[in-house]
């Protein structure tokens, strides 16, 4: 047996003889062999334990099934997996500001006005909506001093005497999936919590400057009484248990000192740092970059130890696993720079291209949206005047002298014009109170202004009870009652006369460009022939107030202004607006052209002879403007997925592309100047925001005039974008294009989601979209865009494809696209790929699933599923079947409008389908989704539909777009990536 070696450390003394200490160490010898004996007693196994050890012992007489040992070893695997418990990962990746000093306010202990410590901590000394760290960035502070961020890894913080003072320590945490953790915060000062600008967590309490240490007993210690041993004792055994008790007594001493030093350095411990605070908060982190931002106050009567230190909990590895801390925050595509950014609107050019005035718009996190207008030089952008504290502004117009621009507000649900001196600035209210304000210009001489105003009609006391008489299909509109009608006002506000009356109303006034004259437009329902309205044009002499009807009976009708002399119409609408004469000559016989392709007209008004500018043009005319300058006609259209702007020559005929800006894919409001050469327009592109840009006609040179999100967009990572086409089974090419995630590795298979055209418009290349691709690559998947067919813009006899189509052969063009994608894609996961579409996308999503097993997961937002029941019951649907299902109505074609309905097929659904609608959408009501919301349960298929209160068609309400664009990508994440979490903390986990 091995001695212990505490007990024989040291020299030994020599051997001496005493008979009392013998007794005493044979004593604890005898103590010791009892211990050893009863040990030796406990551990004998007991009679069960035996039987239970010869059980194991014998060999297994029934072996498992091969199935059921794989089984019992996954579930065994799975729990060990669990059991495993997550380590915590300490926050270094600080970034410090401060620390700074913050005395209370003046005459703050006067009696009934008392101002405490703790509002120093929950008063917002800074705006937490606008903070954004960075390492160097620096903020004014008291005194004209400022404060500057800087890297930081937790810890102590220097505190500079004993007056109160602050600091704010922030992070950024990116989560790559929905998680939920737990961010643990020890500190002796008070701390406030703030995750993306919101706070969600505070300590109220600090450690006091002063903490008593715990008592601890203390007493002399015991001196052992002195032994001796008897000298004439010469026996060998006494002189070791002498030499052992005399060790035993040397060591019992040493351990006393230990105990009283180490009692006395825990008390010095103590009184120097006591212990520190914990603050536990939950974060509750969707996919993306969060902001985490700790306001800490040191004040008098707290400890004088000041420091944080952070770490990040959860019962769950993969939850830790998702967080990855950054003091250098990678921006990517997000909801808040979607809705929260800056957002061009309209653009005027001043007559002699000097000056432009544009409308700016902002929606703030609080729901609020702020419009404003900004005056720029053409020669350098440089921003000469803005209006943005008047604010909401709109519809800003030049006078032709350019001495003036006006513009429109709303006040209470009342407009009102006013008019801005360029060179002043003075800015003139010209009438306010204006029911039903939408619109203005002026004439050509500037002396008159001429817009647009709403009457309302006063009901009968039967609609007041509640009782209402349809006057026809379009009286289902609530504002169909209301009259538009003309009137004048004069430069200077003064004179106000009506211009028009009547049943019907009045609207879009187009000036004479050197005539006091102006032409409008009365449009008028007509339910004898699709699409059941007509319009007809008016001439008004200003000088006599008389009119005279110059076009009747249009149909398939969007505009109509002057040519330059006045002697000729321009017109856009429709291939059926006069006839046959713009059907393109490469339509198949007794194909029924889709009038939402855009077309141009030139009318002349002595021949009265319609000419089509541009049936052999394939792109689809959105706008057109004749410039006075080149005598030109410049035209917006719709080129496939992208808007260019086109030069057209009425002489000639001939239609030639300008080059516009690079890499821009969306062009509009192309403005001109009456004595300039110079225009402007909007341009943006899928990788770019909207912006203003300049183009000289004549040199054809160009520049970026504005951008109003330069700097963010440089910091925005995006992923990369490529074109790819499928080829259809008849040779037909299908455009489409790749999103691809930021950081994308081709050796990884990635989910897909599938997004086609809702309704006859493609979905063009713009950086915005109700359905952001950047987001939803960012978010982990890779995203594929197709264009099938029936939408305009590639000609009129790929966009005839539309009419009388409803799900004969888009979703077939779908399904094999698709699979042509996913064979050429190996990083794609076969088994992985979502669809989604809207409106009719929707009703597509619907008839989709009913048709493939391929998608493990759709989406139908707004969704038709009953095409008879929408073509009645939407406010649309009948106008929109008149283009859809031309000449067919369920009384002629029944057996066509049920077999095309997705409801009557819906036993065919395997697919996870995700119905969403807004509960107020006019277009497509939401009985839509209910009907096969109903069929899918009573089916008992994986089914979910989310209603989003008091919505129409389109979700526009900033936080509930926000909460639809989440549930979109949690229900992609509960089957797409097998991760529900996002899921069932939106919506719950029970499926009712």
């Amino acid at each position: 047996m091995k001695h212990p070696p505490c007990l024989f450390s040291g020299d030994l003394p020599k051997p001496q003889h005493g008979a009392a200490r013998v007794g005493s160490l044979l004593a604890l010898c005898g103590m010791f062999l009892l211990g050893s004996f009863a040990h030796a007693a406990t551990s004998r196994p007991t009679k069960k334990q035996a039987s239970k050890v010869a059980k194991q012992a014998k060999p297994a007489t029934k072996k498992l099934s091969a199935k059921k040992a794989a089984k019992k070893a996954a579930k065994k695997s799975t729990k060990k997996k669990a059991a495993k418990p997550s380590k915590p990962r300490p926050l270094h990746a600080w970034l410090l500001l401060g620390p700074a000093p913050l005395p209370l306010p003046m005459f703050a202990n006067e009696k009934g006005g008392q101002y405490k410590e703790m509002q120093l901590l929950s008063e917002e000394h800074l705006d937490q909506a606008r903070l954004h760290p960075k390492t160097g960035k620096s903020i004014a502070w008291l005194g004209g001093k400022s404060l500057r961020w800087k890297a930081w890894a937790g810890g102590r913080i220097a505190r500079k005497g004993k007056a109160a003072q602050v600091a704010w320590a922030a992070t950024w945490l990116r989560a790559t999936r929905y998680t939920e953790v737990t961010l643990s915060l020890r500190s002796h000062q008070r701390l406030r919590v703030f995750l993306d600008g919101h706070p969600v967590g505070l300590k109220a309490a600090c450690t006091p400057h002063k903490q008593a240490p715990a008592p601890m007993a203390q007493g002399k210690a015991k001196q052992p009484a002195p032994t001796s041993m008897p000298a004439q004792s010469k026996d060998p055994r006494d002189q070791l248990l002498f030499r052992m008790a005399q060790v035993l007594e040397r060591q019992s001493l040493l351990i006393e000192r230990q105990s009283k030093l180490l009692g006395q350095m825990l008390q010095r411990a103590q009184r120097k740092a006591p212990k520190a605070g914990t603050l536990r908060v939950s974060l509750k982190l969707t996919p993306g970059l969060h902001r985490i931002v700790v306001k800490t106050l040191a004040t008098k009567g707290c400890t004088r130890a000041w420091g944080l230190r952070g770490k990040l909990e959860a019962p769950k590895r993969a939850a830790l696993a998702a967080v990855h801390p950054q003091r250098a925050p990678t921006y990517q595509h997000s909801m808040d720079f979607l809705l929260y950014r800056k957002y061009l609107g309209g653009s005027s050019l001043s007559p002699n291209g000097k000056l432009v005035v544009l409308s700016m718009s902002k929606l703030h996190p609080n729901g609020h949206s702020e419009h404003w207008s900004e005056l720029r030089s053409t020669k350098d952008g440089k921003l000469l005047h803005s209006l943005r504290a008047v604010g909401a502004l709109r519809d800003l117009r030049w006078s032709p002298n350019g001495r003036y621009y006006s513009f429109i507000t709303y006040i209470k649900g009342k407009g009102a014009i006013w008019r801005v001196h360029r060179k002043s600035g003075k800015v003139r209210l010209l009438r306010e109170g204006l029911q039903g304000l939408w619109g203005h210009a002026w004439s050509h001489n500037s002396r008159t202004i001429i817009y647009n105003a709403v009457q309302r009609p006063n009901p009968t006391s039967t609609e007041k009870a509640g009782l209402q008489r349809l006057r026809g299909m379009f009286d289902r509109w609530p504002t169909h009652r209301f009259k538009t009608h003309l009137y004048a006002l004069s430069a200077d506000g003064k004179m106000h006369i009506q211009l028009t009356a009547g049943y019907w109303g009045s609207s879009r006034p187009e000036l004479h460009p050197t005539e006091p004259k102006l032409l409008f437009q009365r449009t008028l329902p007509d339910d004898k022939t699709r699409p059941f309205r007509r319009t007809d044009i008016y001439e008004l002499d200003l000088r006599t107030l008389q009119s005279t009807r110059v076009l009747s009976g249009l149909r398939s009708f969007n505009s109509v202004s002057y040519a330059l002399n006045g002697k000729a119409l321009l017109l856009r609408g429709g291939p059926s607006l006069f006839g046959i004469t713009g059907y393109d000559p490469k339509l198949p016989p007794r194909t029924v052209p889709n009038d939402y392709e855009g077309e141009l007209y030139l009318y002349d008004r002595q021949s009265k002879q319609t000419t089509c500018l541009t049936k052999t043009f394939d792109p689809s005319v959105s706008s057109a403007f004749w410039h006075p300058r080149t005598g030109k006609i410049y035209v917006n259209a719709l080129h496939r997925t992208q808007y260019f702007l086109y030069e057209l020559d009425p002489q000639s005929g001939v239609i030639q592309k300008l080059p516009t800006a690079p890499g821009l894919d969306i062009i509009g409001g192309a403005r001109g100047g009456r004595h300039t050469d110079l225009i402007t327009y909007a341009g943006s592109g899928m990788r770019n925001t909207r912006s203003l840009y300049t183009f000289n006609l004549v040199t054809k040179q160009g520049s970026l005039l504005y951008d109003p999100n330069l700097k963010p967009m440089q910091k925005l990572q995006l992923g990369a974008i490529s074109d790819w086409s499928a080829t259809m089974k008849d040779g037909e090419q299908l455009d489409g294009r790749i999103y691809y995630p930021p950081g994308f590795d081709a050796r990884r298979r990635y989910p897909l989601i599938v997004y086609y055209y809702g309704g006859t418009f493609p979905v063009t290349r713009g950086f915005d979209g109700r359905y952001p691709f950047h987001l939803w690559a960012a978010h982990g998947y890779v995203v594929y865009v197709l264009q099938p067919s029936g939408a305009v813009g590639f000609g009129q006899r790929f966009a005839a494809r539309h009419v009388n189509e409803w799900g004969t052969r888009v979703p077939h063009e779908i399904i094999h696209a698709t699979k042509q994608f996913l064979h050429a894609h190996p990083f794609v996961h076969p088994k992985r790929v979502g669809c989604i579409g809207a409106s009719y996308g929707g009703f597509t999503t619907m008839s989709l699933v009913t048709k493939t097993k391929l998608f493990a997961a759709a989406i139908s937002h707004a969704g038709i599923s009953n095409i008879p029941s929408y073509w009645g019951g939407g406010y649309w649907g009948y106008l929109y079947s008149a283009i859809s299902a031309a000449n067919r109505y369920p009384w002629s074609h029944p057996q066509y409008f049920l077999r095309q309905s997705p409801l009557f097929s819906a036993n065919k659904i395997k697919t996870p389908l995700l119905l969403l609608h807004g509960s107020k959408d006019t277009n497509v009501p939401a009985i839509e989704s209910y009907q096969m919301y109903a069929a899918l349960r009573l089916l008992k298929r994986p089914v979910e539909m989310v209603v989003v209160k008091g919505e129409d068609h389109w979700i526009l309400q900033p936080k509930k777009r926000i909460l639809w664009s989440q549930t979109i990508l949690a229900w992609f994440d509960r089957h797409l990536k097998k991760q529900s979490l996002w899921w069932e903390r939106l919506h719950g986990k029970r499926p009712y």
